[in-house]
């Protein structure tokens, strides 16, 4: 399960993590600080230093990074 960073501090504006997984579609994080979108909330963006801009969505209870073109 990710670790929601954004529940322990809402202006957090760096953060590490470990890769869970990956496919060519998308990441799996063990923690993020992005808010995920959902229910008519839009998300959190921000740069994924490695490829390029990505977007996190809920994926089977995980929170997964996403490429924007998916």
């Amino acid at each position: 399960m990710t670790h929601k960073l954004y529940y322990d501090d809402a202006y957090l504006k760096e953060f590490e993590a470990n890769v869970i997984k990956t496919t060519s579609d998308y990441i799996v994080l063990d923690q993020t600080a992005f808010y995920p979108e959902g229910g008519g909330q839009p998300g959190d963006t921000g740069i994924w230093l490695a490829p390029k801009c990505m977007t996190l969505k809920k994926l089977m209870g995980r929170f997964v990074i996403t490429s924007r073109s998916r």
